[in-house]
């Protein structure tokens, strides 16, 4: 579920989960569920994940050494290539 969807018809399905003695959560279309969702994916592989975080400010598919490297000293990130 989205926000949009939440907003929308949460309000609703609370009063059902409410009448049924369940808990409404809807964790999977927010971060943290969604994190921990990959996490215990990738542990079903057989694999151990290394990182888990929010990259999206921090990927630019564009980004190359070039345009990197003034980047220590405008204080933005430093690349690591």
């Amino acid at each position: 579920m989205n926000a949009e969807l939440d907003a929308t018809i949460g309000p609703i399905l609370q009063v059902y989960a409410d009448r049924h003695g369940v808990i409404l959560s809807p964790c999977d279309g927010d971060e943290p569920g969604v994190q921990m969702n990959l996490y215990r994916w990738v542990k079903g592989l057989g694999l151990v994940p290394r990182l888990i975080g929010n990259v999206k400010g921090l990927q630019d598919p564009y980004r190359t050494p070039a345009t990197s490297a003034g980047s220590p000293r405008s204080g933005d990130r430093i690349p690591r290539w």
